[in-house]
């Protein structure tokens, strides 16, 4: 399992914004959720997220959980659909590099994370991450 941003060769080509990384906070989450419905899908209640979710306004945004070992999970990506492919694509490269300082800050040494697109995954590889041997499944519980 691991998460999946774009190569640094894809930004190099197609970066035509102003990349900025951000802490979300409340007031940014109605767009965030957009991006769900607009895919179709349903987005996470509020209680869902952690703290600590970084987004590049109105393009990208993920979340760290961290734990108390020196673990962490990235979940919950989510692009912009309505935003070009090669500027979420840069996007998520920013988020990537903010992340890992983020979960460095924090005593976090590993990052987990997950997709279920192998395009994705082959880009993950392209930036660093390594692909577990089998796959898995995801088990969520609601309680």
């Amino acid at each position: 399992m691991f998460l999946c941003f774009f190569s640094v060769d894809q930004i190099v080509l197609g970066l035509d914004f102003n990349v900025n990384v951000e802490r979300l906070t409340p007031d940014d989450m109605d767009e965030v959720r957009s991006w769900w419905t607009k895919r179709g899908m349903l987005a996470p209640p509020d209680e869902w997220f952690s703290n600590l979710g970084l987004w590049v306004p109105h393009v990208c945004a993920v979340w760290l959980y961290a734990t108390d070992s020196g673990k962490g999970y990235v979940d919950d990506i989510i692009t912009n659909p309505d935003v070009p492919g090669i500027d979420r694509g840069a996007g998520l490269f920013a988020l990537d590099t903010e992340l890992t300082e983020l979960a460095s800050s924090l005593g976090i040494r590993w990052l987990v994370g997950n997709t279920q697109h192998g395009s994705m995954a082959t880009r993950m590889e392209l930036a660093g991450w390594r692909r577990n041997a089998e796959p898995h499944l995801i088990f969520v519980k609601e309680i």
